[in-house]
């Protein structure tokens, strides 16, 4: 990754640095960033979840290289931190750990369980991070999903459609977005 010290944006899957690469903390300011660490040769293994507001990349400024490799699951804008925006002053790493803890515990759930749970789970998860009165949320690709919840990627895809069918889940239209993955979803009959 560049040692921009502006706002940079990705699209979805753009690699945004990798394992053993020098350089700086980031503050996702807008969508979602899948965190790996390594696996075996040639697969990534989920770590975790960054949404609006944590930080990624704070091991670098300890140990001077990243820990994990992340990339972007849905189209995203980083800000470098400390420096980048106002928001990122005083108590925000605290709050940022405290945030991306509970989140883990929320992950960790996600890889045991009903298969139907595990995925609604995750879509409440990428749900809290759009301010959105109509609550529309971008999905992950399924794949990444599929890792995300440690399920097939063919349980994901029946699991999705059926969610569609049953009109919980309405495709919707947004800009630069793929239609497979954006979706108005209705919260009051999503039960998990």
């Amino acid at each position: 990754m560049p040692q921009a010290r502006h706002a940079l944006s990705f699209r979805p899957g753009a690699p945004i640095y990798g394992i053993g690469v020098a350089g700086l903390a980031w503050r996702v300011e807008r969508g979602s960033v899948r965190l790996d660490g390594n696996g075996t040769p040639g697969e990534a293994r989920f770590a975790s979840l960054a949404l609006p507001g944590d930080i990624i990349g704070s091991e670098a400024m300890l140990f001077g290289t990243y820990a994990f490799a992340a990339s972007a699951l849905t189209e995203c804008e980083l800000s470098p931190w400390p420096e980048g925006a106002a928001s990122a002053r005083s108590g925000s790493l605290l709050k940022s750990l405290a945030t991306a803890q509970r989140r883990a515990a929320d992950l960790v759930a996600l890889r045991g369980g009903e298969a139907v749970r595990r995925v609604i789970g995750l879509i409440r998860i990428m749900a809290s991070s759009y301010d959105d009165a109509a609550q529309h949320v971008v999905l992950p690709t399924r794949q990444d999903i599929a890792d995300i919840t440690a399920l097939r990627l063919e349980t994901v895809s029946r699991i999705i459609k059926r969610l569609e069918r049953d009109g919980l889940l309405q495709p919707v239209r947004i800009d630069g977005v793929h239609a497979t993955r954006s979706f108005a979803v209705d919260f009051g009959r999503l039960a998990v």
